[in-house]
């Protein structure tokens, strides 16, 4: 026998859960108490649930799996959700564990008593109740298959103090339930881009998801069609040695003249691209009503294999082209939005991991950065 919160890191740890961000409170000192006592789980105290949150989204990008975050209560729940946000549009796996009264305390109406479904659904793919320390182990494989299924996504388990304090049965530890995976790209769907393409004096490939970094960023560059990035990226690898990849601009009139140069697009591990906000003039939608537009992999789709059987079925191998090197400036030049991208692109080390968060300045840090050391790059989703 072992107590719920045992339990609980025991199957983390068969799970292959190796990494919490933790800001826990009285509700959730059995989970600390259990980490403490079963090495293999490196635990990181953060500040704030936001910067929990953020990491475990971060984490997972670069990782590929999920991290843990541990939460207190639904207040503490609530500071984390604008990164959690941020983890459900870029479909990073993500497990929040968020500690709850006890079940028979929760009648009483504690000071931080709250519905702490109704935060979590709105950021969260999969959320459940523990109702016994003998179905903690179980809801983590859940919570876990959720996450990990095609393309990620934000899990969140809530448990009992008392769940957490009682005893459960070892033999309710299981391996992985097996991985959903991605649905079959249909060949249709790639004939028919393949010839919009072939037919087109100026095309353009619109890449989002696994189609901006390793085997699916090499494939479109084999295509030797102009590549766009989507404007809120998950995680894009760029710089010399790859392929050159623009950004789709962040303001409407921008991205709509972009995407008005060429004579067909072909969108790839995204949706088809929006506007932040609403304007008078401009549409919500950039590319309705155009009739050379193949939408080839939608955001929960390979596109990584769609892109390998494009570039097969196009029968390129388009050599990678290096952007012009950054010049450094001079002694003496005004420092402006442009030289400080430069500097910052000049100074980034060889797979560096940079993390773009800036807002008017991240369009000239990013012109520069396809010129810099090969790194991979990461951005605010929402």
């Amino acid at each position: 026998m072992s107590s719920g919160s045992e339990l609980l890191i025991a199957q983390a740890l068969e799970l292959g859960m190796d990494t919490c961000f933790a800001n826990p409170g009285t509700t959730e000192l059995p989970m600390v108490l259990a980490l403490d006592a079963r090495p293999g789980v490196r635990s990181v105290l953060g500040l704030h649930e936001n910067v929990c949150s953020g990491a475990a989204d971060g984490y997972a990008r670069i990782a590929g799996k999920p991290a843990m975050t541990i939460l207190h209560l639904g207040p503490g729940f609530a500071n984390s959700i604008a990164n959690l946000h941020n983890a459900r549009r870029a479909f990073s796996p993500v497990v929040n564990l968020v500690g709850e009264h006890a079940s028979w305390h929760i009648s009483a109406d504690p000071p931080l008593n709250s519905d702490i479904e109704s935060l979590a659904r709105p950021v969260s793919a999969f959320v459940r109740r523990s109702t016994h320390a003998d179905g903690i182990a179980r809801d983590l494989r859940e919570a876990h298959a959720s996450a990990t299924g095609r393309r990620g996504s934000v899990s969140t388990l809530i448990l009992p103090y008392d769940h957490l304090l009682a005893d459960g049965h070892d033999r309710s530890l299981r391996p992985a339930l097996p991985r959903e995976g991605y649905p079959a790209i249909e060949a249709d769907r790639v004939e028919t881009a393949a010839r919009l393409i072939e037919k087109a004096r100026n095309p353009a490939l619109l890449l989002g998801g696994n189609a901006l970094y390793g085997a699916g960023l090499d494939a479109a560059g084999r295509t030797g069609v102009t590549l766009i990035g989507e404007v809120s990226f998950a995680r894009l690898e760029t710089g010399r040695g790859r392929p050159l990849l623009q950004r789709l601009p962040y303001f409407p009139d921008q991205a709509q003249a972009l995407l008005d140069r060429f004579d067909a697009v072909v969108v790839c591990g995204t949706k088809m691209p929006v506007s932040f906000f609403g304007y008078g003039d401009m549409p919500s939608r950039y590319l309705d009503e155009r009739d050379d537009v193949v939408h080839l992999a939608g955001s929960e789709d390979d596109a990584a294999t769609a892109l390998e059987a494009l570039a097969e079925r196009l029968g390129r191998n388009a050599p990678i082209t290096d952007a012009p090197k950054i010049a450094p400036a001079a002694d003496g030049d005004a420092l402006d939005a442009q030289k400080l991208g430069d500097a910052l692109a000049l100074g980034l080390p060889e797979e560096a991991i940079a993390v773009v968060t800036a807002v008017s300045s991240a369009a000239p840090f990013y012109a520069s950065s396809i010129a810099a050391a090969p790194h991979t790059q990461i951005a605010l989703t929402g």
